[in-house]
């Protein structure tokens, strides 16, 4: 089903006013007509199950839930050449990442942001979250450094290194938490300094690894994220009682 992204003031009663851009997403990118249906998100809280009129602009709610928010999965991604970054909030949205921090490392090349490519960015995560079915825009923070970063409140902070522990084996030893917040940073693509590794190990950072292959930067972060959303969605349905794999047939059985 269609899903797009509204704000709450959108919607009043059982009607949703649609922007011009929402209406022409709706009816001239994915070929809506009157009466098909489609889900409209408030980012992180409600969802509507809404029916398009003839009236381009209006639409018709026809009923609502809340959504339940998993806890945050946060990357904090050195700034990388040719506007990378847009690739790792487009990926990384679909991924399941809540917010990103864009970090300037030692060894980061670029070391500031525009406000136009900053927007480009919220309008980018907004779309990538639509496509991929989410139901929260994550957010993204202005440009930060290490230094601040280390000083960030979460209770799990993780740093790729290629020297760092296996991310199954970490993972695998880690409590089964239902409340799993996890901060991942990922350098440039020079990787950190030694006197980078050691200044986050010494702020509570562990250092994980993809294991022995080595991967782009643009793509490392994304990965690793993406391991961490199925390993805790995993977690999750084990936690509700789903069994993770079906029984083997016995013999007679049909498959």
């Amino acid at each position: 089903m269609i899903r797009i992204i509204v704000e709450a003031e959108q919607i009043a009663g059982e009607h949703l006013t649609l922007t011009s851009q929402q209406a022409h997403y709706l009816f001239r990118v994915m070929r809506a007509g009157s009466g098909t249906s489609f889900e409209a998100i408030v980012s992180g809280d409600k969802i509507f199950r809404c029916v398009s009129t003839k009236d381009e602009l209006v639409a018709k709610c026809m009923d609502m839930r809340m959504v339940s928010v998993k806890s945050g999965l946060f990357l904090a991604q050195a700034l990388l050449k040719k506007d990378l970054f847009s690739q790792i909030v487009t990926r990384g949205t679909e991924a399941g990442i809540s917010r990103f921090y864009p970090l300037v490392t030692d060894r980061t090349i670029v070391r500031q942001i525009s406000d136009t490519k900053w927007r480009r960015w919220h309008a980018i995560a907004k779309e990538a979250t639509e496509q991929s079915q989410r139901v929260r825009v994550p957010e993204i923070s202005q440009l930060i450094s290490l230094q601040d970063l280390v000083g960030v409140k979460i209770p799990c902070k993780v740093m790729l290194d290629p020297h760092g522990r296996n991310i199954w084996d970490w993972v695998n030893a880690r409590p089964k938490d239902p409340r799993f917040e996890c901060l991942l940073v990922v350098g440039p693509e020079g990787g950190f300094s030694e006197s980078e590794r050691q200044q986050m190990i010494g702020h509570g950072f562990e250092a994980i690894s993809l294991g022995s292959h080595v991967y782009r930067a643009e793509n490392a972060g994304v990965i690793a994220a993406a391991l961490l959303e199925t390993w805790q969605d995993s977690t999750e349905r084990a936690r509700r009682g789903y069994i993770a794999y079906p029984q083997l047939a016995k013999d007679g059985d049909d498959f």
